[in-house]
């Protein structure tokens, strides 16, 4: 549990005050809508722990019942607990987070197979699936609006300096 003694209790309480003060968990958790302002239940802190482990190790994780055992509660109470004082389950914030995740990754050069996979994604088609399900549109169509993006911003650039009047040196 987390109230055992000894170096978690130290850990569990320095956390607990860091969210009581009403500091957001992490940046992720914001956007995915996940703030937890005040902890003041087991359960609560129970489902801030499960955030902030997940945060740490979202490419490792492969089921919920990984992140119960480090938490050392069962499956179904991590399950309820989190869905209770988060509002969406575990495993979906899991997926929402890997989603996110992956869609910054696609501005760069790595192939959409790499993406999934470093994100913690088991296969292609999962992937696939989870991201229209977020966001709308296949990878690959997004990844092409992006780069249409940074290109038309890269050739405003080049418009601007082209027409901006240089100063002559030497005049």
């Amino acid at each position: 549990m987390l109230y055992n003694g000894g170096e978690n209790t130290t850990r569990t309480l320095a956390f607990e005050k860091e969210v009581l003060r009403g500091k957001r968990i992490r940046s992720e958790l914001a956007r995915a809508r996940m703030f937890v302002p005040v902890c003041t239940t087991r359960g609560e802190i129970l489902a801030a722990e499960a955030a902030k482990y997940v945060l740490e190790k979202l490419p490792t994780i492969q089921a919920v019942g990984q992140v119960a055992g480090v938490l050392g509660v069962s499956r179904e109470h991590i399950s309820r607990s989190f869905k209770r004082h988060v509002g969406c389950s575990l495993w979906s914030f899991v997926i929402a987070l890997r989603v996110e995740r992956a869609q910054k990754l696609l501005g760069g050069p790595l192939l959409i197979k790499e993406i999934a996979k470093d994100v913690g994604f088991g296969s292609d088609s999962s992937f696939l699936r989870a991201f229209v399900r977020h966001f709308g549109v296949l990878p690959c169509e997004y990844r092409k609006k992006v780069r249409q993006e940074t290109l038309t911003n890269s050739e405003r650039k080049d418009l601007r300096a082209s027409t901006e009047p240089q100063a002559h040196i030497g005049e």
